[in-house]
């Protein structure tokens, strides 16, 4: 009976965590009004939750709110870039969606096309913001790559939100709405920390076991190392006739 009221148990710690993203969830809303502030409050959200859910920080309304001052000038321009192509994609589908004929058919799929992997990008877009200092163009650009690397785990977030929605709108349980994108965000920040966790210890400078992007080896060390061997074999080559040559003058030393 006792475990049962122990705030260390498992299951007082997840309503505490979700206490957190609803508390959270009302920050990023109020914060979100302006519109021109999402970015910003959207990356505040996720920094704050990724930290919550690693036991990183107590004061999470705290990280909240120094995430979204730091990041806000950034995160205004962010912010309106992902609305203003998140809406030309969905008006480019709906538009050519009423066109006939094969060739309009065409552009609809390419627009579909394109609002998937943008959908895929924008699950780690507002993380990598929270977490790294990188310009907006390369933002997107490293969303972009590790959407499809990790595959899984994308398709994993999408569902998260696309769950929350049904739930919401479908089955009409309105007071889901409280905790609304703080779920979504608390759900994926326990993958986002399992994702970028290697990237981070790189970035700060800590030994990891392995290099996430080990796969590829740079072309300057596959040079160096292939100079390196080529020179290892020439000295082991050239050493026997360093040897004949000195023992050839310790004789004509000797005989003089």
């Amino acid at each position: 009976m006792s475990k049962m009221f122990d705030m260390n148990n498992p299951v007082w710690q997840f309503i505490g965590k979700l206490v957190d993203a609803t508390v959270l969830n009302i920050c990023w809303f109020v914060c979100s009004l302006p519109i021109v502030t999402f970015g910003a409050s959207t990356a505040a959200l996720h920094y704050a939750l990724m930290k919550d859910v690693a036991d990183e920080e107590t004061h999470y309304v705290r990280a909240f709110f120094k995430s979204f001052k730091q990041n806000l000038k950034q995160g205004i321009g962010l912010g309106l870039i992902v609305l203003v192509v998140g809406a030309l994609l969905v008006f480019a589908c709906r538009f050519y969606s009423t066109m006939p004929g094969t060739f309009w058919g065409i552009v609809r799929g390419v627009a579909i096309a394109c609002l998937i992997l943008y959908v895929m990008t924008l699950q780690y877009v507002f993380a990598l913001f929270a977490r790294f200092d990188n310009k907006t163009s390369k933002l997107f650009v490293n969303a972009f790559f590790l959407s499809i690397r990790h595959i899984g785990w994308t398709v994993l977030m999408i569902f998260f939100f696309a769950a929350v929605v049904f739930v919401i709108f479908f089955m009409n349980f309105l007071p889901l709405i409280l905790i609304g994108y703080g779920l979504v965000v608390y759900l994926n920040a326990y993958v986002l920390n399992h994702v970028l966790q290697p990237y981070l210890d790189l970035a700060s400078g800590n030994d990891v076991n392995e290099d996430p992007d080990s796969w590829t080896i740079p072309e300057d060390e596959t040079a160096e190392e292939t100079v390196s061997e080529e020179t290892a074999v020439l000295t082991a080559e050239e050493a026997p006739a360093a040897e004949e040559a000195a023992e050839e003058a310790e004789d004509t030393t000797e005989r003089d």
